[in-house]
C-alpha cells in the first residue's frame, strides 16, 4: 500500500456543532448512518468579523472549516464535534 499525504476538505459550511469535554480529536464514520462523518477537533483559532474560517487540530493536522454561525461561542482551546455528509481527500506531494 504505502503512505500518502492528503489534504482533507469539508465541503460547505458547518452549521451545527457541539462543545465536548477535552478528549481525543478524531475523524470517524457514524455507526448506523450512511455517509456521515463525525469530526472532533480542538479549536485553535476562530475567524473575526466576516471571516468564518475556523482552525481545528485533528490529530497532528490542522483542518480548516467554515462555521458561519455561533463563532463567538466557539471554545478556543476547547473541543467541538460536528457531523458532515462528505469529506473530500486530495493527495499532494511534499
Amino acid at each position: 500500500m504505502g503512505q500518502f499525504d492528503v489534504e482533507i476538505e469539508v465541503p460547505g459550511d458547518v452549521t451545527e456543532w457541539v462543545s465536548v469535554p477535552s478528549g481525543v480529536a478524531s475523524l470517524s464514520e457514524v455507526a448506523g448512518a450512511e455517509s456521515v462523518t463525525l469530526i472532533t477537533g480542538k479549536v485553535v483559532k476562530s475567524g473575526d468579523g466576516d471571516d468564518s474560517v475556523v482552525e481545528l487540530r485533528v490529530g497532528s493536522d490542522i483542518l480548516l472549516v467554515e462555521i458561519p454561525n455561533q463563532r463567538a461561542e466557539l471554545p478556543v482551546g476547547g473541543f467541538i464535534s460536528f457531523q458532515v455528509p462528505e469529506v473530500q481527500l486530495y493527495p499532494y506531494d511534499l
